[in-house]
């Protein structure tokens, strides 16, 4: 994945700010998701941080969608994935365009 991308995008100050907490995060059994919006408008910026939370810093990560986009989720995306929670609002496909 793309580090000049992660890098410009403030990923490098996300990461240093999320180790601070992952002593706390692992003892209480927690990890970290990704959600607000729709996470996969910034796949690859998602993918990095779901990578890095994943590898680095040994977190359960979750990834939270509604699944309009999901043909943006590559394979490596989803296998740092844990978890996706696929959040369904409407069986109306006029509810997404």
């Amino acid at each position: 994945m793309g580090h000049a991308y992660q890098e410009t995008r403030g990923g490098g100050r996300a990461r240093a700010e999320a180790a601070k907490y992952t002593t706390f995060i692992r003892a209480a059994g927690g990890g970290a998701t990704l959600s607000g919006g729709e996470t996969l408008l910034q796949p690859v910026f998602a993918g990095e941080l779901l990578h890095r939370r994943k590898h680095e810093l040994g977190l359960h990560t979750a990834l939270d969608t509604s699944g309009y986009l999901g043909a943006r989720a590559t394979d490596a995306l989803l296998r740092d994935a844990d978890l996706v929670l696929l959040d369904i609002e409407s069986c109306d496909p006029a509810t997404y365009t």
